[in-house]
């Protein structure tokens, strides 16, 4: 979990003002994304854990899509 949250610290210290940026932002994110779900799916999670852990994986998909439109002007 120490990687996904320095994976989200480094999208937070992005300053995006070019397609790259935007591109890094975007991978950087799905990648936390991946790792929470695949940290779902790999070990036995108490409930709350489980249920923590998806509500930060669906935060997450808001936040791609929110880079993606803010970023459309980029592309």
């Amino acid at each position: 979990m120490a990687n996904v949250a320095a994976l989200l610290s480094q999208v937070q210290a992005l300053d995006v003002q070019t397609t790259d940026d935007a591109r890094q932002a975007v991978f950087l994110l799905e990648l936390a994304n991946n790792c929470i779900r695949l940290i779902i799916g790999q070990t036995n999670l108490d409930e709350a854990t489980r249920a923590t852990l998806l509500a930060q994986s669906a935060t997450i998909d808001m936040r791609i899509e929110t880079a993606r439109r803010e970023a459309a002007h980029l592309f």
